[in-house]
């Protein structure tokens, strides 16, 4: 599929090369205006097909690439009540569950150490080898007699965690580094909030390389809302898709809205309301209304059209565009395996893989032996 989708938008780039150079025009807008819907359409999935290329060659994608059994480990307690903030376990440790053969236990109580404290810094810094962040339960579970590896480091310049012994309100803020054999492999940004059970936002953003990032929101309150994207370095969008429920009242009677957003490349399908006032998606190219072309929905067993979850990358919903002189395109056919790859990537990011199945579980059990060490 990707090789197919390349043939044909490298015909269509070499095509306007060919007319730009005989018309030596100079304005990127002007040749962007001259695609037709369809060849839009197939520039984005290029481009985006391209970005997806690169992201699996990076060292970072190496961390979303875990065992499927994984996905059901259980992160483990929150702790309760407590707040960890980057100042109680700032440091540099080495993962070393052995020293000269035995286990290394705190002085204090029945509390085993599985990290060595190494050196100081105003960071919290772990080494540690990098299978364990693919399958984070094996901290817990060390061979004896084995020689460990250490040859990721997580690096976290910011943490902040608070919250109530009954976790009905916590505030929690997150910023990490990894690198892999002393290379880049990923920034991690994470900001989430909740007030009891029906408020809460998140937001976490991870960088695959300089240009190639990954973005998803989520929000419960009066508007629930859930949004992924595949953003450049400008924060500009290749890929990006966007569900939202809001509640209001008018004149006492309850009012639900309901707005849906798809976005490849410069081609975006709107869900709005027509003459009618019946629900119906629109097709823009460059933000012009294109009434030419029409859309309908594929929604699979198991979903309604206004699920929060019945989304193109949950895989549960597809689109057919057709228009009036062309054959009709099938968005998951244009999009090929990137749906995939795309799709498991906005997942663990909504899901906090990373951050509350590896960061989370650093910083609490280093917060453990460190009140070990000093005997609290």
């Amino acid at each position: 599929m990707r090789k197919i989708v390349g043939l044909g938008w490298m015909l269509i780039a070499l095509s306007m090369l060919i007319v730009s150079c005989e018309k030596s025009s100079d304005n990127p807008e002007q040749e962007k205006e001259q695609l037709s819907l369809s060849e839009a359409l197939d520039k984005a999935a290029y481009d985006i097909d391209q970005a997806v290329e690169v992201i699996e060659q990076s060292k970072a994608y190496s961390l979303f690439v875990r065992e499927a059994s994984n996905k059901s480990t259980n992160p483990g307690d929150k702790p309760r009540g407590l707040n960890i903030y980057l100042k109680d376990i700032k440091g540099v440790y080495e993962y070393s569950p052995e020293m000269d053969g035995k286990a290394i236990l705190a002085t204090h109580g029945n509390c085993q150490s599985y990290f060595h404290r190494t050196g100081s810094s105003d960071w919290f810094i772990i080494h540690m080898p990098f299978e364990m962040a693919q399958n984070p339960h094996k901290i817990f579970e060390p061979e004896p007699g084995k020689s460990y590896n250490n040859n990721l480091m997580v690096s976290t310049s910011e943490f902040f965690y608070e919250a109530d012994k009954n976790l009905m309100w916590h505030d929690y803020h997150l910023v990490t580094r990894f690198d892999l054999e002393e290379e880049y492999a990923g920034e991690l940004w994470v900001d989430e909030r909740s007030n009891g059970l029906f408020e809460a936002n998140t937001s976490s953003r991870f960088g695959f390389t300089d240009e190639h990032f990954i973005h998803v929101e989520t929000q419960l309150a009066d508007t629930v809302k859930v949004g992924y994207s595949l953003e450049n370095a400008e924060g500009v969008p290749l890929y990006s898709e966007m569900v939202a429920f809001s509640l209001s009242l008018i004149d006492g009677n309850p009012n639900i809205q309901f707005q849906y957003e798809i976005q490849v490349g410069d081609v975006r399908i709107v869900k709005s309301l027509d003459e009618d006032d019946e629900l119906v998606y629109v097709v823009y190219k460059d933000d012009e209304l294109r009434e030419d072309a029409i859309v309908e929905a594929i929604i699979y067993d198991g979903e309604t059209p206004t699920s929060i979850n019945c989304l193109f990358m949950n895989k549960n919903k597809d689109y057919q565009i057709m228009l009036s002189d062309e054959p009709p395109i099938l968005l998951s056919q244009l999009m090929g395996d990137s749906q995939d790859i795309l799709s498991s990537l906005f997942i663990s990011m909504r899901d906090l893989y990373l951050s509350k199945y590896v960061i989370n579980m650093l910083a609490w059990q280093i917060y453990v032996e460190e009140g070990c060490r000093k005997g609290n």
